[in-house]
């Protein structure tokens, strides 16, 4: 049995036997697995097992039996947005082709979202939401490391790095650029060794984004970096954020994959004359025809990944079988109306939850903390969805850990004072 696997049994048996006695330690084991995935870690030798499956049932059972419920959480209007976006695309697997793969992917959605909601109910301490943002520095930063060694190792791009909605290039980037926030607002902790920890592993972070050549993330780091310096810092030190720009720019220019530089994979996205990379071009297409099937089935849409059973049929080509390449187009056409609307709804509350939070603890002595990690979030969640406007991520599932954390936040922070 390969080494990583036996790894990754220890902190299941650890993690399981903590979690039968505290829900809680039930959903920070479930977070480190779902980083440290068994089909990149162990060789092939776990593929297949139902791991986090059976950890989750372990979170639902330790709860009923502990009564360990935080219900006010759940009277978010994030989760409420998402709790409706789960019935809509229920609704939508009615119109699904490949009725196996729509079942299993609503399903899967519907985990994901499940997840978020005992998330909310049991961190309901400020120590619990320290705890859940160290375990995505964990699992996070210890995946980011391994991705830049691999990359030294000839996986140029790091592929199958991560593992199932980041097994690619542009899955893994996104997920990267959703956490280098996070380390970057922990290098203001007063611990030295989360405050060392957290500038080297943004550093790496922000390598491994450039050495998947995602030019999505590359857009989306950015304007993400300066976005959070400034609501970090404030605009006396906008200059932080300006002199980000130009260091991005002059690796996007200066590093090369196989000949082909950063700036020529970008140019291809407009210019369907090149041959530096057919699947840039060919997004637009597929945007085109992604709206001729919007608007057969614009009011629920045609079910959970059924975006690439149906492309065939509107393009005049059985053998394209591809993917919509960009989260809302592929919410909208999966789920549509209804789908879109609940979709965004989460966002837009996320945003709203953040301002009300700050809003009403101004003067408290807990403001100050508030806002810094209202930033971080912020960050996140913007550069996230603007790597999302060429690649899908509605089945990314830390997103939605970080789009739910307000609900969070507002009952430890804003109920409580």
């Amino acid at each position: 049995m390969p080494q990583k696997a036996v790894l990754y049994l220890l902190l299941v048996v650890v993690g399981t036997i903590l979690a039968l006695r505290n829900p809680f330690a039930g959903v920070i084991t479930f977070i480190l697995i779902n980083y440290l995935r068994p089909e990149t870690l162990s060789s092939g030798f776990l593929v297949g097992v139902k791991i986090p499956f059976v950890v989750s049932m372990l979170i639902v059972i330790s709860s009923v039996i502990n009564s360990r419920f935080n219900t006010k959480a759940l009277r978010s209007p994030i989760l409420q947005s998402l709790f409706l976006l789960v019935i809509s695309l229920w609704v939508s697997y009615d119109s699904a082709v490949n009725i196996v793969e729509g079942y299993f992917w609503t399903m899967e959605f519907t985990k994901i979202i499940l997840f978020c909601f005992f998330l909310a109910m049991l961190t309901d301490t400020e120590e619990k939401l320290m705890k859940f943002l160290y375990a995505n520095m964990i699992g996070g930063g210890l995946l980011a490391v391994w991705a830049f060694q691999q990359h030294f190792l000839g996986n140029d791009r790091l592929e199958l790095v991560g593992g199932g909605s980041t097994n690619s290039s542009n899955g893994i980037a996104m997920l990267f650029l959703l956490l280098l926030p996070l380390f970057l607002y922990m290098i203001s902790s007063e611990r030295k060794i989360v405050k060392l920890c957290s500038f080297i592993v943004s550093g790496v972070l922000i390598a491994d984004i450039v050495f998947t050549h995602s030019r999505s993330a590359f857009v989306g780091l950015i304007v993400m970096m300066p976005y959070f310096f400034i609501r970090y810092y404030g605009f006396k030190k906008y200059w932080l954020a300006i002199l980000v720009i130009p260091v991005f720019l002059f690796a996007a220019y200066t590093t090369d994959l196989e000949g082909e530089s950063y700036m020529d994979r970008i140019n291809s996205m407009f210019d369907k004359g090149m041959e530096v990379d057919e699947s840039a071009s060919s997004r637009l297409v597929f945007w085109d025809a992604a709206w001729e099937l919007y608007k057969q089935n614009p009011v629920f849409g045609v079910g959970m990944q059924q975006f690439k059973f149906n492309m065939g049929r509107i393009l005049n080509d059985d053998k394209i079988v591809m993917d919509a390449h960009n989260t809302f187009i592929l919410i909208l056409v999966e789920g549509g109306f209804f789908g879109i609307i609940f979709f965004s709804l989460a966002i837009i509350f996320f945003f709203w939850e953040l301002y009300k939070i700050r809003k009403y603890i101004r003067g408290h002595d807990c403001y100050k903390k508030v806002c810094n990690m209202s930033a971080m979030l912020e960050a996140s969640v913007i550069g996230f969805l603007i790597s999302g406007l060429a690649h899908s991520g509605t089945l990314i599932e830390y997103y939605y850990w970080f789009l739910i954390t307000p609900a969070i936040m507002k009952e430890i922070y804003l109920i409580k004072n």
